[in-house]
């Protein structure tokens, strides 16, 4: 697998990795950050091949796959109403694009869980319900 600057990833203990250089040198050129349950992220670097130990295999933070780049939004359990989904740390809100009034928010540790395993993955991003 090639891993590019700007990218995310996913590490073999589930969490997300991103990358912001891969032209350091020396044995670990790739350095980027693993976002952590608390929302903190921190400071690693990999070797070429995502490895984050080169004399060791198989650690929980090694790079495995890449990650799309938008989540898993089940748009059928959710009311037509709602076109956009926005995400914090803490919160889900979801608003009509036509009247910004009309919406709702939840905390990521209510049902959202169910319906949007991987959101807090997207931590400060928002999405649009796609054009049928």
């Amino acid at each position: 697998m090639k891993i590019e600057a700007g990218k995310f990833y996913e590490t073999r203990n589930g969490r997300k990795a991103r990358i912001y250089a891969v032209d350091a040198g020396g044995d670990y050129p790739i350095h980027g950050a693993i976002l952590f349950d608390n929302g903190t992220w921190a400071a690693t670097e990999f070797t070429p091949d995502g490895a984050d130990c080169k004399t060791c295999r198989n650690m929980p933070s090694d790079i495995i796959a890449e990650l799309t780049d938008a989540p898993d939004i089940r748009w059928d359990v959710i009311p037509d109403v709602v076109d956009i989904v926005s995400v914090s740390l803490s919160t889900v809100h979801f608003t009509s694009e036509h009247n910004s009034n009309r919406g709702a928010s939840f905390t990521t540790d209510d049902w959202l869980g169910i319906f949007f395993p991987n959101l807090r993955d997207f931590t400060g991003q928002t999405f649009t319900r796609p054009k049928a």
